[in-house]
């Protein structure tokens, strides 16, 4: 495809043969490519801009604009009149694919955007605030380093013409070529050519799959309908099981009839400008009747001519509306993320996340065969899990076929045994009660995904009393005939994108999650409610399992795992460690050998029934694309994101820690208590003192998974060394797993955490920097930055966002060196001068300040004290307690024994520093602690004391003493409290913020250029005291005096100068009246300042 400019020959022009007029626009492409290309009538009229679009079966559409900006034969204001034609082509198709700009954009763009020309500076801009970038002044473009050769020998080569595509597309960008000038070239421009990859289709939403808008609906209406549907059913009875599997069915028709005649659909629009309204529409059909008027005319362009001058009018006028239009929205939705700072973390992510573009569309290769069509995918997706879930043939080989017998005559037994009446856990399947089923309903989240029925959680949140009353009947019912409907047992398969940049078009890279029926959930939720108490007794899950413990979580294991290790390695031993993978764990799990161990666990007779009923005979089918696949049986495993599907797996694992123990030489202990194989679900670990213990442990482990049918992968399995700080012996060192070598790595991202042999810590520092960085460039689309959303609002969404996705599991680092911690205080300040707008050599303390942010090293001590309080609240007899209690007993009463870089030293270290020692002392001695409440409390109250000190003595030491007198506190500026509730006056207050904020010299003074004297301080010398701008100071001061009444002017003139300059800089005194005087005194004060800094310039 060829865009450019063409020779137009004027036909009513008798020389027309003799000379050719350069000027507009044409898009050129060969008519045997495969594609559907249509020329597009665009929203504005303008002979500079052209577009067209390209369609393709297995593509997204991608939208080709050619632009000509005006040249600088015309005047700046009709350079930036097209910019905004484009841009509003722009909008007009971005969402719906991909939009190419390219041609003659007549601004010089260099290295950095602005090294040309004003147009340059201008297009530049443009290009930042929509996230567009240029290919030719990119990396990937080859060929010579300008586009534009000037007729005249006098006039330097430049780049005048661009690819502009996307920020977020530049991986689709495959090559860019600027050609050699030829001889056959009559332009003084150069041929580009760019080479641009197209992907597939968006997801399809399939037609019975209708989501239903309960946010904007009333379920008073829904409820009132139910009940009279379900009074229907009242008095059913159900003598066997096919009354039961009736009965379901008819509760799934009353659901969803109730739900399509009382609750509206969400509808799914085609991509629309949102801002678009009547008003708008009047201004863009007046401006369009208007250009009619004016090409009927001739196109006259001479602004006497009453056409053209009402048509440009009117186009001035209806883009300054659009603009506004488009201002107001965007301002709207700044302001829902405003509304919704403090709602929970997950809801939060939700709406300032920018939406991940689908990937279950993507080309798939399996075996050398690439999957590209949609009922391909879907039946290759079917194929795939058909095989996964149901043993194969094959597999026999890998498995110990003995075993397999062993298991059948158990499960033969077990089931001979059954229907035995002395139950155990009889008491665990007593009726329902209607308050146990209502209480449960009531509990259930909103805006999760329905099964292949549709019922949403919601149907049965606000079903109301009469829908609780069949629910108990139904579950009772199931309890009695131990018997569970198949149309409970019935889910649907969707791949997703695992994601950590796997590769796209590999069936490993996606997870098979399964979406099963509502009321198949909330029967998993009422048995697992049951069996918690129950197995709380049974010692399960057993010490090393720490999936499914109470009060216990990942970083609680990950603070054992290290700390077992540095107290091993500290006594002399180095540690051997295997991190085993198992290949799709939940997949493959046998139902036979989970039976066996659920009856050896205790769950017995009619539960045990209940529980064997409930696995076998299950069905599922695929759904990607909007298309579905035929159903297929399923044999063995547990669906991933089923509500028992944990405890399922916990019980088919709870034996490993026991088993790969056996023989096994010096397995890692601390005080004499085991632990050598740590698990969090199927995330297993194994450590040992010597490598020969290891082997043997991996051996144990591999044999484990011959008998019970679980593969543990070779590739994915990894070994380390810890201890060795030098790394050079590692090469003597092998380990493997059956016949496989296993690879030995010298760091280890377990659980979220980067761990390293030799206890660095610069890798995990690197990566969770950069990891800041990332997430700062995700959020820029949603308003973070300085002229989006609130510096309070931006602020708030680092903290609660941000800074635990880049400090993750900070509470078991140990002390960052000081240059680690300086890579993540450089990731926070240039964030606080991104949001708040701040000049790059703005002094950290004041960035910090305005804001009322603490430190890196102190929000990391914050959680490092908080984490104190789960490791001492956690239940008496846990291991990781005695562990975390030991180790502070010897680091207090025996210091000599305890390692000083170990991870407790750490956590007491910060105890020190921010003296809290007798609030741990006295819960060693007497066992009290305060609440958790209190507690954090005390930690914010320590934290902020240490840290407003050191903010303070950084201000001093940096000579910020106006900044310091004005803002006296580390909490966030009250001008930034004020914006976040009237931001129309961002503006001006921002001006006075960016002055405030402007530093001061400390050593050598400058000399003003205008009156000669000698300054330090730049505002207050421009302000106050340079003698070269007198008029305008004292205009600028007769404006800012206007705001107050005469009482207040006289006070404030017979201040002393510092008083006045800082009561200028916002500093909020007992001269204002009320909050209202005082805004607008600093509005007018920071727009008259910043006027007078610009005369200076």
């Amino acid at each position: 495809m060829f865009s450019g400019h063409v020779n137009v020959c004027d036909e009513n022009n008798p020389l027309c043969s003799l000379r050719l007029r350069k000027g507009g626009l044409a898009i050129l492409w060969n008519n045997k490519i495969n594609y559907s290309i249509t020329n597009l009538s665009l929203p504005v009229h303008s002979d500079r801009i052209m577009a067209v679009r390209i369609d393709s079966s297995d593509s997204d559409p991608i939208f080709v604009i050619n632009v000509y900006l005006p040249s600088t034969n015309y005047t700046t204001d009709q350079y930036r009149e097209c910019i905004t034609d484009w841009q509003i082509t722009l909008e007009w198709l971005s969402n719906e694919g991909t939009v190419i700009s390219c041609r003659g954009f007549n601004g010089q763009l260099g290295q950095q955007w602005g090294q040309g020309n004003d147009r340059g500076r201008f297009l530049g801009e443009f290009l930042i605030e929509h996230n567009l970038f240029s290919t030719i002044t990119s990396d990937i473009c080859g060929g010579p380093s300008h586009t534009c050769i000037p007729g005249d020998a006098n006039l330097d080569a430049s780049i005048l013409d661009h690819f502009i595509i996307p920020t977020d597309t530049y991986h689709r960008c495959l090559s860019c070529y600027v050609h050699e000038d030829h001889a056959l070239n009559t332009s003084d421009h150069l041929p580009i050519t760019l080479v641009f990859k197209s992907r597939y289709t968006r997801n399809k939403v399939l037609n019975h799959n209708v989501r239903y808008n309960w946010n904007k609906s009333d379920p008073t209406l829904y409820r009132q309908n139910l009940r009279s549907l379900l009074s229907h059913m009242d008095g059913y009875t159900i003598n066997s099981k096919s009354d039961l599997d009736q009965y379901i069915i008819d509760i799934h028709l009353a659901i969803n009839k109730a739900v399509q005649v009382s609750i509206p659909p969400c509808r799914f629009k085609a991509h629309v400008r949102p801002f678009w309204d009547d008003e708008l529409k009047d201004f863009h059909k007046e401006q369009m009747s208007l250009r009619h008027v004016w090409i009927g005319h001739g196109k006259p362009r001479d602004n006497n001519h009453e056409s053209y001058s009402d048509y440009k009018t009117a186009k001035r006028r209806f883009a300054r509306m659009f603009e506004d239009k488009q201002q107001t929205f965007y301002q709207k939705e700044y302001e829902k993320v405003e509304n919704d700072i403090n709602m929970d973390i997950k809801t939060l992510w939700k709406r300032v996340r920018p939406k991940r573009q689908p990937t279950s569309g993507t080309a798939i290769t399996v075996d050398g065969i690439t999957y590209k069509s949609q009922d391909e995918l879907c039946e290759m997706w079917r194929r795939h899990y058909q095989a996964l879930l149901n043993e194969q043939a094959s597999e026999s080989a890998r498995y110990d076929s003995n075993h397999a017998d062993i298991l059948c005559k158990q499960l033969s037994d077990i089931k001979q045994l059954s229907n035995s009446s002395d139950d155990p856990t009889h008491t665990l399947l007593e009726p329902f009660s209607i308050n146990e089923i209502a209480n449960t309903c009531k509990g259930l989240p909103n805006n999760k995904a329905p099964g292949y029925d549709q019922i949403s959680y919601e149907c049965v949140k606000y079903g109301g009393y009469k829908l609780y009353e069949h629910l108990t009947d139904l579950y009772n019912n199931i309890i009695k005939f131990t018997h569970v409907p198949q149309v409970l047992k019935h889910s649907v398969i969707i791949p997703l994108y695992k994601g950590k940049h796997k590769p796209r078009n590999l069936v490993g890279s996606y997870r098979g999650v399964s979406l099963t029926p509502t009321l198949n959930k909330i029967l998993e939720k009422l048995v697992l409610n049951r069996l918690k108490p129950w197995l709380a007794h049974k010692d399960f899950p057993p010490p090393l399992q720490h999936a499914g413990r109470e009060k216990s979580n990942c970083v609680c294991l990950t603070y054992m795992v290290l700390e077992a290790i540095r107290d091993a390695v500290f006594r002399g031993s180095k540690v051997y460690g295997c991190f085993l993978d198992i290949k799709s764990a939940y997949d493959v799990i046998n139902w036979q050998g989970l039976l066996v161990k659920l009856w050896n666990l205790g769950i017995k007779h009619k539960l045990w029934n209940l529980f064997e009923h409930w696995l076998t005979g299950s069905t599922a089918h695929i759904s990607t694309n909007g298309e579905a696949s035929s159903v297929f049986q399923i044999s063995r495993s547990i669906k991933q994101g089923g509500l028992l599907s944990t405890f399922y797996f916990l019980v088919f694992y709870h034996d490993i820690h026991s088993f790969v123990r056996r023989g096994s030489t010096q397995p890692l202990t601390f005080h004499n208590r085991d632990i050598s194989s740590p698990t969090m679900a199927d995330d297993t670990l194994l450590l040992s003192m010597t490598p020969r213990g290891l082997q043997t442990m991996i051996d144990n482990a591999y044999m484990y998974g011959r008998l019970w049918r679980l593969e543990y992968s070779p590739s994915k399995t990894k070994c380390i060394v810890f201890g060795d700080r030098k790394l050079k012996h590692i090469d003597n060192y092998q380990w493997f797993l059956g016949d496989q070598r296993l690879e030995i790595v010298t760091s280890y991202n377990y659980l979220g955490i980067i761990i390293s042999g030799d206890g660095s810590s610069q890798a995990r520092t690197t990566t969770m920097a950069n990891k800041g960085y990332a997430n700062l460039g995700m959020l820029k689309a949603s308003g973070f930055h300085s002229e989006g959303l609130s510096p309070l609002t931006c602020s708030n969404l680092w903290q609660r966002l941000l800074i635990p996705s880049m400090l993750y599991r900070c509470e078991v680092w140990d002390d960052l060196p000081k240059l680690e911690i300086n890579v993540f205080e450089t990731v926070q300040k240039r964030i606080g001068k991104h949001i708040q707008g701040l000049h790059r050599r703005t002094h950290d303390e004041i960035v910090r300040g305005l804001l009322g942010w603490t430190t890196i090293a102190g929000i990391i001590d914050k959680c490092k004290l908080k984490f104190i309080y789960k490791m001492c609240s956690l239940p008496p007899d846990n291991l990781i307690k005695y562990m975390f209690l030991s180790q502070l007993y010897f680091i207090i009463f025996a210091p000599q024994t305890v390692d000083m870089k170990s991870y407790t030293y750490s956590l007491w270290s910060v105890i020190i520093q921010h003296d809290m020692t007798g609030h741990v002392l006295s819960y060693l001695t007497g066992g009290t602690l305060e609440n958790k409440k209190l507690w954090s409390q005390i930690v914010d109250q320590a934290i902020l004391t240490h840290e407003q000190r050191r903010w303070k003595a950084g201000l001093v030491d940096k000579g910020a003493h106006r900044f310091l007198r004005v803002h006296e506190s580390l909490r966030p500026s009250v001008l930034y409290s004020v914006i976040k509730c009237k931001m129309e006056c961002r503006k001006s207050l921002m001006n006075t913020v960016r002055l405030l904020a402007y530093p001061e010299k400390l050593d050598n003074a400058d000399i003003c250029t205008v009156c000669g004297q000698e300054y330090t301080d730049t505002v207050e010398h421009y302000v106050m005291r340079c003698e070269g701008i007198v008029d305008s100071r004292s205009k600028a001061w007769d404006n800012i005096l206007d705001t107050l009444d005469c009482e207040q002017e006289v006070q404030l003139l017979s201040s002393t100068d510092q008083v006045f300059l800082d009561t200028i800089l916002s500093k909020n005194n007992s001269l204002f009246n009320d909050i209202d005087n005082y805004i607008e005194f600093c509005c007018i004060a920071g727009n008259e300042l910043i006027s007078l800094m610009e005369v200076m310039r």
